[in-house]
């Protein structure tokens, strides 16, 4: 396989390959000062876009250059850590805040928000392909903010899935991963294809690391247990609870949020008469 511009069809450079076969990767961004020599390497081993001539500009006053060596001094270092910890925090913050990266979904009888379960906030930035750009400014914080949260987003959405995020409990507290939580999918759960409850860390937005498994879906039915009425209680948390092992996801005992997938949903506007339930404590 090669990879290259058409424009140098002609006369292709060779194309680098690497064999990671046995290769454990991590691609998560770290939030200390190796953040700006990873960025370093994107500008060395990348060309430079018409869209990130702005920010390009900017790395130079950071010592980050292309062609040229990246050695930032031990203070600037220290400088780059607090900044980028500073980002970090500010991120986090837009993550739970409501109707900023994530927003309700439902609400009650009053009108009021249900926290419990938001979806992306992603807004008319999915129409036009997520270009983060408006008729009057480029929209770094919302760029910055659902890129914290996810890896890649396509220029056309598709209609075959529906993701819910889970960040709060039924009391309208944030998921503790020291805690048990009990979730009832519902029998009536509106898909053609299957749901899968997952359990990402809060921390890196990745799976958590050092479990046996990260989640379930209805793929598993066949070892889930499943109640009289056709519905699954799962169950999340550090240990799993007495007689529930099958229906139990390892939470790892940190701070976690759930993604509730639901893969070709029976229809564009299925939430305006079916609600997930919310996650109940049972456990400290």
């Amino acid at each position: 396989m090669k990879i290259y511009h058409l424009a140098d069809a002609n006369n292709p450079p060779k194309t680098k390959h690497l064999d990671a076969t046995e290769v454990a990767y991590d691609s998560l961004p770290y939030y200390n000062e190796t953040f700006f020599q990873d960025i370093n390497d994107v500008v060395q081993e990348n060309p430079i876009r018409m869209q990130d001539k702005a920010m390009v500009s900017l790395l130079k006053d950071l010592g980050i250059e292309k062609g040229k060596a990246f050695n930032p001094s031990k203070e600037q270092k220290q400088a780059m850590r607090e900044g980028v910890l500073m980002a970090y925090a500010h991120m986090q913050s837009k993550f739970v805040e409501p109707d900023q990266t994530v927003s309700p979904l439902w609400k009650d009888e009053s009108g009021q928000p249900l926290l419990q379960w938001s979806f992306w906030n992603f807004g008319p930035q999915a129409q036009l392909g997520f270009p983060f750009v408006d008729e009057d400014e480029v929209l770094v914080d919302k760029r910055a903010a659902s890129y914290f949260y996810v890896t890649y987003l396509p220029q056309q959405l598709g209609g075959s899935t529906f993701y819910l995020t889970g960040l709060r409990d039924s009391e309208g507290k944030m998921l503790d991963g020291k805690a048990t939580y009990k979730l009832n999918v519902p029998a009536d759960t509106p898909v053609e294809d299957f749901w899968s409850a997952i359990v990402y860390s809060m921390e890196t937005k990745n799976f958590v690391k050092g479990v046996d498994r990260v989640g379930l879906s209805s793929r598993n039915a066949d070892t889930l247990q499943k109640n009289t009425d056709g519905s699954y209680d799962l169950y999340f948390g550090p240990k799993a609870p007495k007689g529930h092992e099958t229906n139990w996801v390892p939470t790892g005992g940190e701070a976690y949020f759930l993604l509730f997938r639901l893969y070709r949903p029976t229809s564009k506007t299925f939430f305006k008469d079916w609600m997930l339930n919310d996650l109940v404590k049972v456990s400290e």
